[in-house]
């Protein structure tokens, strides 16, 4: 919940129509008050049973190389960070890390296994969570390109069926996409340090997050809604290794320049 949090308090509301992280959405989702992602896999079967507690999951890309979970999820696969505590103890920077990214993901799968009729100890490849209604499911599958979570819920808000497509690629990445009643509305693509979130309406791309994180693990956001309008429609922040000395700014362009304001949040 914390990214949601930084985005909305931090950056002005124009620029972030649109564009709340969807791992959000996933977490609550799992804990009932959400929704969930979509569909079936053929390749659903190569996951669960046959793979055995000892190998989840198809690909290791913890940074340790290290599975210990009966259950598959992504994993992040980058140095870790020194940020300690949990993901609501984070500082503002610290939040935007691409760790935190996939942590946050890691959490709602397993809140929505942890909640499934076949309880957290079954290894997929599907989960199904009846606690609440709409039910909700959750498919694992995985081939050479890499592996996918499904999360399907119909009814979202009582109108719109929600989607959302967790990915982790052959090469450690971490790609989320969130789609209602077919439609893409927000799409999350990211690397070890680095990720970047486009929100869609009707089709049309209408906001843009961009996050980039130094060897030092500080870092630098920059929103804008789209197309581009205004004096200075650029938000900027930025934040020290320690997730801390956080500068918001607003400017003119995404490089920083001809900026109005820069406040610590």
């Amino acid at each position: 919940m914390i990214i949601e949090n930084i985005i909305i308090s931090n950056v002005r509301e124009n620029d972030v129509k649109h564009v709340y992280l969807s791992v959000l959405a996933l977490a609550l989702t799992a804990c009932g008050g959400g929704s969930s992602s979509g569909g079936t896999n053929a390749d659903s079967g190569n996951s669960g049973g046959d793979q055995g507690r000892d190998s989840p999951q198809a690909i290791d890309c913890s940074a340790d190389k290290s599975q210990n979970l009966i259950i598959p999820v992504p994993e992040y696969a980058g140095s870790f960070s020194a940020y300690q505590g949990d993901y609501s103890d984070f500082p503002v920077g610290g939040g935007l890390d691409p760790e935190n990214l996939v942590g946050m993901a890691q959490l709602g799968i397993l809140l929505m296994v942890s909640g499934s009729n076949e309880g957290i100890m079954h290894p997929g490849p599907r989960w199904t969570n009846e606690q609440d209604q709409p039910t909700k499911y959750l498919d694992y599958s995985h081939n050479a390109e890499g592996e996918v979570w499904l999360f399907t819920q119909d009814g979202y808000d009582a109108e719109n069926d929600l989607t959302i497509r967790m990915e982790q690629p052959a090469n450690c990445g971490y790609n989320e996409y969130q789609y209602e009643d077919g439609h893409l509305v927000r799409a999350l693509e990211s690397s070890k340090y680095e990720w970047t979130l486009k929100g869609y309406t009707a089709g049309v791309q209408d906001s843009l997050i961009e996050t980039q994180i130094n060897t030092d693990r500080s870092g630098r956001t920059v929103a804008v809604s789209l197309p581009v309008d205004g004096d200075y429609p650029y938000t900027i922040m930025t934040w020290d290794g320690n997730g801390e000395n956080v500068l918001l700014k607003y400017c003119e362009t995404a490089a920083g320049t001809n900026c109005a304001s820069a406040t610590a949040p």
